[in-house]
């Protein structure tokens, strides 16, 4: 026989387990299990101790997935068999599409990375892709498994010590944001442990992007390789998870312009020069030829360029102490130039 008390009293005790990760009532739950099960009994109960919403799944295990993207639950309580099962889907798939070893997180090169990255998020969005936490019980779960689980709900790094700031000053909002409530430094960099245990950080998590056909894209590194073109002084590349391709916004090179198409427009102002469409074709064919040569791929490459004879300066935003692109700036600067570049080439990509 089981009590009340002993489900509340095993309820508690996972509340206090999970500690500062535990529910809340901003938190969604999908139940699925027989509600019989006593697994299924005491999550439900903590949901219900902390506010948490639960939906329930059609009754169709084969369409799990499916209730899963629809109700985009932030917490999913999982028997391990489910989770090898998923597991296993998830490895075949990286197999023959990704090539890369999901039992380490040493990626030799950015491009696997990238392509981890594609292939853990894309499995991210088919659990909803909201979830922060999976609890399993019934049956003994594998390292791997679990190992596996872990990076696909992400891996940023995160630093907790003497040495980190202590928050911004009289700007709560900002240290809310930087700052968890245990004093974890969220850096917002995407890291990799390389075999002399060495933490090597590879990329800005905001900087790699979904396009709305599924396909991850990482803007730093497309921005390095078009910056190598002596037509190019200033590169700003820009994607949209709604859009299928990038845009770019680019602050030509006048010098190597003008030694190219002086005699061209030999009557004209530099400004003038600039936005013509002969320009903004020899500087994008110059990026495609770079891009190829990069071995990006088609996604990858920008479709449409906007020029902008002046340059962007630290003075005015746009770019950090260190001359690091300041992307909300562009973003909201060109917010208009964006808008008309992807308007009029959408029906063509």
């Amino acid at each position: 026989m089981v009590t009340h008390g002993n489900i509340v009293s095993a309820a508690s005790v996972m509340k206090l387990v999970m500690g500062k990760s535990s529910l809340t009532k901003e938190d969604r739950m999908i139940s699925y299990l027989p509600l019989a099960h006593m697994f299924e009994q005491k999550v439900q109960t903590m949901a219900f101790l902390e506010g948490c919403s639960i939906g329930f799944f059609g009754g169709d295990f084969k369409l799990l997935e499916d209730d899963m993207r629809a109700l985009q639950p932030t917490f999913f309580p999982a028997v391990p068999r489910l989770l090898n099962k998923w597991c296993e889907k998830a490895r075949s798939l990286c197999g023959s599409k990704v090539n890369i070893d999901l039992n380490s997180i040493n990626f030799k090169t950015k491009e696997e990375l990238v392509s981890a990255h594609h292939m853990l998020e894309s499995f991210k969005e088919s659990l909803g892709g909201r979830v922060r936490m999976i609890i399993t019980a019934a049956a003994p779960l594998s390292k791997d498994v679990f190992e596996f689980y872990t990076k696909c709900l992400g891996y940023e790094v995160c630093i907790k010590g003497h040495n980190v700031l202590k928050g911004y000053f009289k700007n709560p909002e900002k240290t809310a944001e930087a700052l968890d409530d245990e004093g974890w430094f969220h850096s917002g960099d995407i890291g990799m442990w390389l075999p002399n245990g060495t933490l090597k950080l590879i990329d800005r998590k905001k900087n790699i992007m979904k396009l709305s056909q599924g396909e991850y894209v990482a803007l730093d590194r497309i921005e390095t390789v078009y910056s190598a073109s002596p037509y190019i002084s200033q590169i700003y590349v820009h994607g949209d998870s709604l859009k299928s391709f990038l845009v770019a916004v680019v602050i030509p090179s006048k010098e190597f312009v003008l030694l190219r198409c002086k005699e061209i427009f030999e009557n004209k102002t530099w400004n003038e020069i600039c936005g013509t469409p002969m320009v903004k074709q020899l500087i994008l064919e110059d990026m495609q030829r770079l891009g190829t040569a990069a071995g990006l791929n088609s996604f990858e490459q920008v479709k449409v360029i906007h020029t902008q004879p002046e340059a962007m300066t630290l003075e005015g935003g746009f770019l950090t102490a260190t001359q690091k692109t300041k992307r909300e700036t562009w973003c909201k600067y060109f917010a208009e130039e964006i808008k008309a570049m992807y308007e009029c080439n959408e029906e063509i990509f």
